[in-house]
């Protein structure tokens, strides 16, 4: 009786611990929830080529789902582009077609300005006509122009390897046979695009039926505006044969369903706040267009708030004590309210916050009847106004601290283009902390409009605030250029005394 009562008992222990193990076995694997889902839609009545592309494609991000703990469901049936489906993903795949009725492209629509994630190849930029589906060209930020053929292996140059989809992928790489297209307009200069990979010059000729003969031809980019990355790698069966390129297809992929599953997560409160003083109109306004859609795409990205504002109206004590950072987004120094001017002294002053500064702050002098603030002169290094180079000119500028933050990761000597170079009564350099200069010997077209010594970028280390002024501002284009985004970003962070990856 005794030995029975113990076998039962034992075998009651075994029973407990084997449901103690799958209770385990289900909070560590089987019942976690995925980090994101994604759906891809393809369709098997297309071009052969495209639809061998998305067969392959459906197995390879089957197993990276399996491998990295999200969800991957593959459909056909584009009448799932729908509301009701859309709202269960946090990313959606096109991989050989593009929603065809009103109601699909309607329901896309919505999913992308609400924050869904899209990841679109090849065919699903094909369109040739803005008036097929204008919000569609606006979202791409381009329109289909021409293509090469046959099918051909291409070198494609990683433009910005610092972005989280082109982690771990190589410089350049030998990227398998594919159709290559080309745009227009090129994207590169459609503002909140951000290009990541392009055709390498030494591809051109590319083709021989239908050729590409030469120039910038971006291959994969990111509209800044939406969650959403384009390549136009994705025709035929060759796809996949190359690991560098199915590396930049697992980052990008990880990087959009990270990004938009964020996106319906609890929102974090910001890590610190940033007011910008922008410019409300006049020539500077598509520069001023630019950095607002830049920096909101950055401080979404490195959770910080961006508050704007056109007029000094708001300004005081009471404001400014809830920023860290003043951007002075090429607002002049003059028109500001009494108490403005007084508010902001202090800040500066006392080292409240940092201060940004860029191009029209230095229009130091008498303007629009205004007289000149003395102590926005003594701020910027006792200097005033002189002069401009009206017709633009482009010009080597001269990194004189690279050791300094905001200097930090930029090349140089880098090239500037079509800036109207400020001149000034004197250089700031007795009074200042200079990072950068343009050399005057390299202004192409040449002009009489010179100063000699010329800085361009400075700080005032007489004042407790982090202080940066960055003359270029002019043009929107200032934004495809990577030196200029670096020292932008750099700038924010180390003004605002915060660190920049966190």
């Amino acid at each position: 009786m005794g030995r029975t009562r113990g076998v039962w008992m034992m075998r009651q222990l075994r029973a407990l611990c084997f449901l103690v193990l799958l209770a385990l076995l289900g909070c560590a694997g089987f019942g976690q929830r995925p980090a994101f889902r994604v759906i891809a839609f393809y369709s098997t009545h297309v071009e052969q080529d495209h639809v061998d592309f998305a067969l392959q494609a459906i197995p390879f991000f089957e197993a990276m789902a399996n491998r990295d703990g999200f969800e991957f469901k593959a459909t056909s049936d584009w009448n799932e582009m729908n509301p009701g489906a859309l709202k269960q993903y946090q990313v959606v795949l096109w991989l050989d077609d593009a929603p065809s009725t009103a109601s699909q492209r309607a329901a896309f629509e919505d999913y992308m300005e609400h924050g869904g994630g899209w990841f679109g190849f090849h065919i699903a930029g094909w369109m040739d006509s803005r008036q097929t589906w204008p919000w569609f060209a606006n979202f791409l930020g381009t329109l289909f122009y021409g293509n090469s053929w046959p099918p051909l292996p291409a070198t494609l140059i990683v433009d910005d390897p610092q972005h989280p989809a082109m982690k771990g992928v190589p410089s350049s790489f030998l990227s398998p046979a594919n159709e290559w297209y080309s745009w227009d307009p090129d994207p590169r200069k459609t503002p909140g695009v951000k290009v990541l990979m392009t055709l390498a010059p030494s591809n051109y000729p590319i083709g021989f039926k239908d050729t590409l003969e030469g120039g910038d031809i971006p291959v994969t980019w990111t509209n800044t505006k939406y969650r959403m990355l384009y390549t136009n790698v994705g025709h035929g069966d060759k796809i996949f044969t190359n690991p560098e390129q199915n590396h930049f297809f697992e980052s990008a992929l990880m990087w959009l369903g990270r990004q938009s599953s964020a996106a319906v997560a609890p929102e974090k409160a910001p890590r610190f706040c940033v007011v910008a003083l922008a410019e409300a109109g006049g020539i500077h306004k598509p520069f001023v267009d630019a950095a607002m859609e830049w920096l909101n795409a950055l401080a979404k990205e490195d959770n910080f708030q961006v508050d704007y504002i056109q007029n000094t109206d708001k300004i005081d004590d009471a404001f400014l004590s809830h920023y860290q950072l003043f951007i002075q987004l090429n607002y002049p120094p003059y028109n500001w309210t009494p108490t403005a001017q007084d508010a902001f002294v202090r800040y500066i002053a006392e080292g409240r916050g940092g201060w940004i500064g860029f191009h029209h702050a230095t229009l130091l002098g008498e303007f629009d009847g205004f007289k000149m603030w003395p102590w926005f002169s003594d701020f910027m290094g006792g200097i005033r106004f002189t002069a401009y180079i009206p017709g633009f000119a482009d010009g080597m500028v001269t990194v004189e601290d690279p050791l300094h933050p905001a200097m930090k990761g930029v090349a140089t000597p880098f090239l500037v283009q079509k800036e109207e170079w400020y001149t000034w009564s004197q250089s700031p350099r007795p009074n200042v902390h200079v990072l950068a200069s343009v050399n005057e010997n390299t202004y192409s077209p040449d002009t009489k409009t010179k100063m000699g010594d010329h800085p361009v970028i400075w700080s005032n280390d007489h004042y407790k605030a982090r202080n940066i002024y960055i003359f270029m501002g002019h043009h929107p284009e200032l934004f495809q250029n990577p030196a200029f985004t670096t020292i932008f970003s750099n700038s924010i962070f180390w003004a605002a005394r915060q660190p920049q990856n966190p």
